[in-house]
């Protein structure tokens, strides 16, 4: 069935988890191929739990479907998703089912979250259950200071982009830095501009410099230009050159409407950016 373990991958367990040294083998195997049909599928599934969470084989079948059920129910998932979830992360496994929601209903509470946004949250970065609200609070709040703002908006902005919760704090400074400089913004005008849109902050600046001069080349315009532009809507740092341009023809369209008569394309984007953002269905219509 797992033809692809080696002892590398025993050693390892053991390293992390050397109790796993005094269970019964026989326990451990009869747990494995019970969590055949719904949890490790290959080779490589039961491979990422040795490395990551090897003590997950000492507990019972039963125990482990529980945590699975639960979180599936806690977070709108079916089983393929929660199985997806459990494969990226399997420390959530270690976790009973009662303390999966209770660590639930303490993130909603201690960081006022709003439990549909964090489970959105948790499906894209799994991490957050598994770490400590002391540690994610202390995370933050170091987040916070460095940025200059109250914990409040940082909150807000981590149950957005989820992955600030465990990134490290002096990558997120070198991030800013860097994209700043490349944008030729100040540190504080970057600093608001990613509160607005969070994934900013761990974006490759080089990739955002990038962004901007394309905008600025579809579109024709001066480059002081296009940074005003994304000062107005950070959105559009993540989008490609040639996603906009394939905008361009539909914004083109409504200038020659009535209603935008001596309007360009570029006096519409400028009053309102939020327009690039919209998908191509929205604007034909």
């Amino acid at each position: 069935k797992y033809p692809d373990l080696t002892i590398d991958n025993l050693e390892t367990a053991i390293l992390k988890f050397p109790r796993l040294v005094l269970s019964n083998p026989d326990t451990i195997a009869s747990n494995v191929c019970a969590n055949d049909d719904f949890l490790f599928i290959n080779s490589k599934d039961l491979q990422i739990v040795l490395s990551h969470a090897p003590q997950t084989l000492c507990l019972t079948p039963t125990r482990l479907r529980e945590t699975l059920i639960t979180l599936g129910r806690l977070f709108d998932l079916d089983e393929i998703e929660a199985k997806k979830v459990v494969h990226r992360l399997p420390e959530i496994l270690n976790l009973a089912p009662d303390k999966l929601e209770n660590r639930m209903n303490v993130l909603i509470a201690r960081f006022e979250w709003d439990p549909t946004a964090l489970k959105r949250a948790l499906r894209r970065h799994p991490q957050i259950l598994v770490m400590k609200p002391d540690t994610l609070a202390n995370n933050l709040k170091e987040l916070a200071v460095s940025l200059q703002t109250s914990e409040k908006i940082i909150w807000r902005a981590a149950v957005r982009q989820p992955s600030l919760c465990s990134q490290y704090l002096g990558t997120i400074k070198s991030n800013i830095d860097l994209s700043s400089a490349g944008l030729g913004l100040s540190v504080a005008e970057f600093v608001r501009m990613a509160l607005k849109h969070p994934s900013l902050l761990y974006a490759k600046p080089t990739t955002l410099k990038s962004n901007m001069l394309g905008l600025a080349g579809v579109l024709d315009i001066p480059v002081r230009v296009a940074r005003l532009i994304i000062t107005k809507k950070p959105q559009l740092l993540t989008q490609r050159a040639e996603t906009i341009a394939r905008k361009i023809p539909f914004l083109d369209r409504i200038t020659k409407t009535d209603a935008a008569a001596g309007l360009t394309v570029v006096d519409i984007i400028c009053a309102m950016p939020a327009a690039l953002t919209y998908s191509d269905e929205h604007l034909a219509d």
